[in-house]
């Protein structure tokens, strides 16, 4: 092989992307994406609001369930400072955080400690033990925090669609409120293996009432759209390296 095609194919080479990358360690390894895998984790809806649920303030949309079928699904797809990936919930895909997809699903507590769990936890007994302390932090019953209220948590073996899991389950019962027709309740309970939410049911009525109820269905690895993009790049430097080894035999 002349120089001219080891220079094209270093330059092919050096332009395809890192092939493998994740989260933290502290994250389970069935929730880190891949180069070419994604994790998709669905729920099934067993309970849901009766009306249209907007989505943040920035007029991206409403998000309604009509069927149980249409359920709950998040695409997990990469780790910056927080995990994001796709959210489909009923009629409605967004592209969000565990974070922002927390509060906006009231899976959590917005204290004056915010606690917003969401989908996804860090696993292992340090991290439990922080998640720990921040739930109870969240409603402790101390001046300007309007969310507090009765915490618990426990360890419990729970079973969804004849699954057995391992979790750690937060209880959380809002105090009355002048603010709220009825206070926030929220149950939690997360696989202490993977930290996926396995059950979450949540409830709180401000003007309308709202629940949501969701249990853990399945979760899959799927391709992500880089499987593309790796195809699309491999083809092209074929071609470079072609069209150089006519060029040098010229």
């Amino acid at each position: 092989m002349n120089s001219t095609r080891v220079l094209v194919l270093l330059l092919v080479l050096g332009s395809l992307p890192v092939a493998v990358y994740g989260m933290p360690a502290d994250y389970a390894i069935e929730v880190s994406p891949a180069f070419f895998e994604h994790t998709m984790i669905t729920w099934d809806a067993i309970d849901s609001p009766e009306l249209s649920v907007e989505w943040g303030w920035t007029g991206q949309g409403s998000w309604f369930i009509d069927e149980v079928e249409e359920g709950v699904s998040f695409t997990v797809e990469r780790y910056i400072d927080d995990i994001e990936g796709t959210l489909r919930i009923g009629n409605f895909t967004v592209a969000t955080s565990n974070t922002d997809l927390a509060r906006e699903l009231v899976l959590g507590v917005w204290g004056s400690t915010p606690f917003f769990p969401g989908f996804v936890i860090p696993i292992g007994t340090e991290n439990l033990n922080q998640l720990n302390e921040t739930a109870f932090a969240s409603a402790e019953r101390i001046a300007n925090n309007y969310a507090n209220g009765t915490m618990d948590s426990r360890y419990d073996q729970l079973e969804i669609s004849g699954v057995t899991y391992d979790c750690i389950v937060f209880d959380y019962i809002q105090d009355s409120s002048p603010f709220y027709v009825q206070p926030q309740e929220s149950h939690l309970a997360y696989d202490i293996t993977t930290g996926i939410l396995v059950s979450g049911n949540t409830s709180i009525t401000i003007d309308n009432p709202y629940t949501l109820h969701i249990e853990l269905s399945s979760i899959a690895r799927v391709p992500s759209v880089n499987v593309m993009l790796v195809g699309v790049a491999v083809v092209g430097g074929v071609v470079v390296i072609l069209i150089a080894i006519v060029v040098s035999r010229k």
